[in-house]
């Protein structure tokens, strides 16, 4: 079986092989579509002489027969006029064989018909045009920028690969209204035709996209042009980057004047400037211009500045900036430290925003001043109570002034009290929980810490008392019964004389 599949497809490739040679012009030239070609068939292979030839349609997409002078001798003539797909057309040749005595057509194919009704996989190293994104043009400017590539090639589909051949050099682009493809001004909708390297120049404000494809120009009027091998090139016009800042970096006093500036402001944009609250702050002179100065009123405070900015098409808004006048005023007062010595707070950190052209600040602990220096301080505390609140402010003095006290207060919650040792489980509990109390450890080793006593009352969630427990000096620990309580949430209150404190406990059976 092997032998005889190989015999057959070399006998097959011999007579296409001679069949091709012996029809001219070449059947493998490039042939345009709605153009008649007349070819000559100079022999047949193994034809039986003296047999009638027959020129006929190959399958469905066959180019038209337009004439032939086939009949009983060789050489003769066809006259085909190809369709404008691009896929293989083939002719059928009629003839009676010496091989096998058959009369089958064979084919006459051609696969190089430059039309441009189908896709295929010559079309990929073609679409992207060397562009990857946008093609920027400044906005309100008239700019030129260069469009170039290789030029496409035809295709013939369904060719296992595709075949791809030729090279087309004519195109039609689409561009907007009022931009220039050379010399030609664009109305927005017609296609403009010219080749594969042209300048496209911008109007001043138009945006949207570049379009390009392919044509069959060369071939002749009339032929498909396939949106399918259409190119959309973005246009980005940017909008401008603005931004406002002052020009020097002094404070901005009450009754004092202090300039601001915008940048990336578009030549010939129109400026006019912002200021969110009058009250605080009025513009002094010209608001139209890259540059304003600004008067601080009597009252201390905040507002927003920025500018609208309209160029040859848009109006922009920039960046506001916020803008101080008068006293300081403090922001982000913070303190944190460690509660790590009994029966005082240690030490802490108390910390806060800079303030620009800061000349001091001063920390207090209620009344006392602690010291008058940097944002970030270490202080230690004195001694109090635990459980207690600390009350640290700041102020802070600059050119134009000391600023109101900022104020934080800070909660001692070191572990000198008792009850932080308390120990309850288990939680949830079904039949018994424990309330147990940690000694506390001794400062030395010949140091015995005495128990300490307490009571328990158990509490339901409508604060009805079910039990009340106490230890006693034998027995430190507390084991409430639990078997009769219903399932569900209480609250157990927990007292040594000095405090109480509360926890939650549920009941599972």
């Amino acid at each position: 079986m092997k032998k005889t599949t190989t015999f057959a497809f070399a006998l097959c490739f011999k007579v296409f092989s001679i069949y091709a040679q012996n029809v001219t012009p070449n059947v493998n030239g490039e042939f345009c579509p709605g153009v008649d070609y007349t070819f000559t068939v100079n022999d047949l292979p193994d034809r039986v002489s003296n047999t009638s030839i027959n020129v006929n349609p190959f399958g469905s997409d066959s180019p038209q027969i337009i004439s032939t002078t086939a009949s009983f001798t060789l050489p003769f003539t066809v006259t085909v006029r190809f369709k404008d797909k691009n896929i293989t057309q083939s002719i059928g040749i009629q003839y009676q064989k010496t091989i096998d005595n058959s009369s089958t057509p064979l084919p006459i194919n051609f696969t190089r018909i430059k039309s441009l009704t189908g896709t295929s996989s010559c079309y990929s190293s073609y679409i992207n045009l060397g562009f990857s994104g946008a093609l920027t043009y400044p906005p309100c400017k008239i700019t030129t920028q260069n469009i170039s590539f290789t030029n496409m090639q035809y295709t013939t589909t369904f060719g296992f690969p595709d075949v791809c051949f030729g090279s087309i050099s004519t195109y039609v682009y689409l561009i907007p209204s009022g931009w220039k493809l050379g010399n030609t001004v664009s109305d927005g909708s017609t296609w403009i035709p010219a080749g594969n390297n042209v300048n496209v120049t911008s109007d001043l404000a138009t945006g949207g996209s570049i379009r390009i494809r392919p044509t069959n120009a060369s071939c002749g009027p009339g032929l498909a042009v396939n949106n399918a091998y259409t190119v959309v090139i973005p246009i980005s016009r940017p909008a401008p980057v603005l931004a406002v800042a002052a020009t020097n970096t002094a404070s901005f006093c009450a009754g004092a004047t202090k300039t601001y500036q915008i940048t990336g402001v578009p030549i010939g944009a129109q400026i006019a400037w912002n200021v969110s609250n009058p009250l605080i702050a009025s513009i002094v002179g010209s608001n139209t211009a890259s540059t304003v100065t600004l008067l601080a009123s009597s009252n201390t405070g905040t507002f927003t500045l920025n500018a609208t900015v309209t160029d040859c098409a848009n109006t922009y808004t920039s960046p506001g900036i916020v803008v101080k006048t008068g006293t300081p005023t403090i922001t982000g007062v913070n303190v944190s430290g460690h509660n790590n010595q009994t029966g005082r707070a240690g030490w802490v950190i108390l910390s806060c925003d800079p303030i620009p052209n800061a000349i001091n600040y001063k920390w207090y602990n209620e009344n006392d001043v602690l010291f008058a220096t940097t944002t970030i301080n270490r202080v230690n505390s004195p001694g109090r109570t635990c459980n207690t609140w600390y009350q640290y402010s700041v102020t802070a003095t600059d050119p134009c002034g000391v600023s109101q006290a900022s104020f934080i207060a800070y909660e001692y919650t070191a572990n000198c009290n008792t009850l932080n040792r308390i120990a309850i489980y288990p939680n949830p509990t079904t039949n018994e929980i424990k309330v147990s109390l940690d000694n506390e450890t001794p400062q030395n080793q010949n140091q015995v810490t005495p128990p300490v006593l307490f009571e328990v009352h158990l509490f339901d969630g409508n604060s009805y008392k079910i039990l009340s427990q106490k230890n006693n000096l034998s027995d430190k620990d507390i084991k409430i019964n639990t078997q009769n309580i219903p399932n569900g949430t209480y609250f157990l209150h927990i007292n040594d004389g000095k405090e109480t404190i509360k926890k939650q406990i549920i009941i599972q059976h």
